[in-house]
């Protein structure tokens, strides 16, 4: 079983807020050719692991279907002293409910999704299909 960040220091005290208010985090998944493949995500956190929807076509499934070690991080635009990095691993998670069945998700994502995309919750759904579910097990920053 993988480790267990440790929320209780100020970095994942700092972590633990961010995952908890962040709209976006950055997903990295490592290609085929091992070149490192950042792209911001939606998620939701559940207090253990995140869970991202992700577009059908991204190269990023294709990516952990062959490496699912992930880093994540957010955006530091509050200055280089709150840099939050999460690593671990990363699996697709068939078993999950679509977006128009996930409560948080769209508690979370629907006036983005109406008002920022231009679309509704089930087309958004059907683009947005392969669940995804990420266990942190390292924490780091400043």
């Amino acid at each position: 079983m993988p480790a267990q960040p440790d929320f209780s220091t100020k970095i994942g005290r700092r972590t633990l807020d961010r995952l908890e208010a962040e709209k976006a985090i950055w997903l990295t998944t490592v290609a085929p050719d091992g070149t490192p493949q950042p792209n911001p995500v939606w998620f939701i956190w559940d207090g253990e692991t995140v869970l991202v929807y992700s577009h059908r076509d991204a190269y990023r499934n294709r990516n952990l279907g062959q490496n699912q070690r992930i880093a994540l991080n957010f955006d530091s635009s509050r200055g280089e002293a709150d840099v939050n990095i999460i690593t671990g691993s990363a699996c697709f998670a068939p078993d999950e409910p679509p977006v128009t069945e996930c409560p948080p998700y769209l508690a979370k994502y629907a006036e983005a999704i109406t008002g920022e995309l231009g679309t509704d919750a089930e087309h958004y759904a059907a683009d947005y299909s392969v669940a995804i579910r990420i266990t942190p097990e390292r924490i780091r920053g400043f």
